[in-house]
């Protein structure tokens, strides 16, 4: 005699069937979707170099894999490695709080970032960490032109976390800098210089020339990013 199918004689077994039939597709994407957004890109001279708590260590290895995955559209999980050199690492006994700063390279997608990081153990004290794109000076693949920071910044939109108070012209003198914006448009901007030259053609040649060269380790152009030199006299600073 034919024995019936056992899942029109089990209806436990039918409904178990069809709710893995159904939710399987679902469990696969929803995995896929948490390692794309939690994927990590482990840096494997990490634990060498930099005392840090696990989840601190974690959310660096999680930004990194986002960063190279929004950039190429895929990032590998390990192969990074600290840039020895680079490392400044501070932990305050009063706070808690972990802080510091290192270059690392990826060498199979050929990418050097700059990683800092402000991590504490006290949930109340907000973490803070970012990948930033390098300067020329430090770029080992000379790739940073492409670069587009944890914070979503590229090219000029970087102006606001990259600009500092002052560059150093020579021993002694300062160029003040100031970001700011033809007619109020944030996507329109330029830097005001205030160097005390007292109308010395030779400073202003030489504030201009290490601006100019500040702008292009940065990968930026003047053309892209005009600047505005004031000629100050007698200490405005």
């Amino acid at each position: 005699m034919q024995q019936k199918n056992i899942f029109l004689k089990n209806p436990i077994a039918t409904g178990l069937l069809l709710f893995f039939l159904i939710c399987i597709p679902f469990i696969i994407i929803t995995v896929i979707t948490l390692s794309n957004k939690y994927g990590q890109l482990k840096i494997d001279n990490f634990s060498d170099f930099i005392n840090l708590p696990e989840d601190g260590k974690t959310e660096i290895f999680q930004l990194l894999y986002s960063q190279v995955k929004n950039e190429d559209g895929n990032a590998p999980n390990s192969g990074a490695t600290i840039r020895q050199d680079t490392i400044e690492s501070n932990y305050d006994e009063k706070t808690k709080i972990y802080s510091g700063s290192f270059v690392v390279d990826i060498d199979s997608v050929k990418k050097t970032y700059v990683v800092n990081y402000v991590w504490s153990d006290n949930k109340d004290i907000a973490s803070d960490t970012s990948i930033n794109c390098p300067t020329k000076n430090i770029d080992k693949y000379n790739t940073g032109i492409n670069c587009i920071n944890s914070r979503g910044e590229t090219g000029k939109n970087r102006l606001i976390n990259i600009t500092p108070s002052y560059i150093e012209v020579k021993t002694n003198l300062k160029a003040y800098v100031s970001l700011k914006n033809y007619g109020n448009n944030p996507n329109d901007p330029y830097l005001e210089i205030n160097i005390n030259s007292c109308n010395d053609t030779s400073i202003i040649n030489l504030t201009k020339k290490t601006i100019e060269d500040w702008l292009d380790n940065n990968y930026l152009e003047k053309n892209i990013v005009p600047f505005e030199i004031r000629n100050l006299c007698d200490g405005a600073y």
